[in-house]
C-alpha cells in the first residue's frame, strides 16, 4: 500500500467544526486535495448530487441520529471508498458496508490516512497521472 495521500481527493463529512478544520488541515498537509468538507448531512448529499471526482471520504459516524447512513449509501452507490469516523463500536456498519473502514476516536493522523489508503486499495486502486487525475 502506498503510504502518500498525495494528489488523492479527499471528501469529508464531519459536523464537528473544529474537527472539520483540523481535519483539512492535516489532509492538505498529508498532500490531498480537499473537496468538500460539508459539516451537514444534506449539504455532503447537495455535493454528491454534483457528482464530483472522490478518489476516498471520510464521514463522521457521529453526526445527529443515524442520518450520515445516507451519506455513505450515496458513496457506495458512486463506489467511493470511504473511512467512517466513531466512538462507538458498529459492528453493523461493517455488515452494510464491508469494503468501508472504520476508524475509532480518538485516533491520529497516520490511523486516518491508513484507513483511507486502505479503504481505496479495497475499491481497487486507481491510476493517476502526473496531475492526479485517473
Amino acid at each position: 500500500m502506498g503510504s502518500s495521500l498525495q494528489q488523492r481527493r479527499v471528501f469529508l463529512v464531519a459536523g464537528d467544526f473544529m474537527l472539520n478544520q483540523a481535519l483539512c488541515y492535516a489532509l492538505e498537509n498529508e498532500g490531498a486535495e480537499v473537496v468538500g468538507h460539508p459539516r451537514s448531512v444534506k449539504a455532503a448529499l447537495d455535493f454528491l448530487a454534483a457528482k464530483p471526482i472522490i478518489d476516498a471520504a471520510y464521514v463522521d459516524a457521529d453526526l445527529t441520529g443515524r442520518d450520515f447512513l445516507s451519506v455513505a449509501e450515496a458513496l457506495h452507490a458512486r463506489g467511493i471508498p470511504f473511512v467512517f469516523a466513531t466512538f462507538e463500536e458498529l459492528e453493523a456498519l461493517r455488515e452494510r458496508f464491508p469494503k468501508s473502514g472504520i476508524c475509532h476516536m480518538p485516533y491520529d493522523l497516520m490511523s486516518l490516512r491508513d484507513g483511507l489508503l486502505a479503504a481505496v486499495e479495497r475499491e481497487g486502486e486507481k491510476s493517476f497521472s502526473a496531475s492526479g487525475r485517473a
